[in-house]
């Protein structure tokens, strides 16, 4: 007959100990036990940068101003007062094959640079300039048909208080 010594008994026992919890927790997580696989806590934590969104979208209001380049004074700032939180700008180039490419349009109170997208001959339109609440400095560098580079200043001052009704 075999003699099971004293550490062999432990030795077995410590096995069944560990077979039987792990039976156990096998068959909670299979049945779904809630306080096995309770879920982690959403976290509000997010990037400083990004604005927490609000439950409903705010409509973007914006508004198209046109700018002709051969019609700009160099010392000139011309003021134009907006209603809304960005701007298009629109307008014609100083020759019928004006190179678009050569156009840089800056809003540099906030740094956005926009993208000029030209259309017919001599037309050109960018996106949606972000604006900031107050006054926004936007530089406009181009080539004129002379071949000199120019440089404009328009100084948009941007109302973005809502509509009273």
């Amino acid at each position: 007959m075999y003699v099971i010594s004293k550490e062999n008994k432990f030795l077995v026992g410590f096995v069944l100990a560990l077979i039987a919890f792990t039976a156990v927790t096998v068959s909670s997580v299979a049945s779904n036990d809630p306080t096995i696989l309770a879920e982690k806590p959403e976290s509000d934590r997010a990037p400083a940068s990004i604005k927490k969104i609000s439950a409903k979208p705010a409509k973007m209001k914006f508004q198209s101003i046109s700018v002709n380049l051969c019609d700009l004074n160099s010392k000139q700032v011309l003021p134009v007062n907006v209603n809304g939180q960005f701007v298009q700008v629109k307008g014609r180039g100083c020759a019928s094959k004006s190179s678009y490419s050569a156009v840089k349009i800056v809003n540099q109170t906030n740094g956005y640079t926009a993208s000029i997208m030209p259309f017919g001959k001599d037309q050109y339109q960018t996106d949606l300039i972000q604006l900031i609440p107050g006054t926004n400095q936007i530089l406009i560098k181009y080539v004129s048909p002379k071949g000199t580079s120019e440089e404009r200043k328009i100084e948009l001052r941007a109302d973005m208080t809502a509509p009273q009704i």
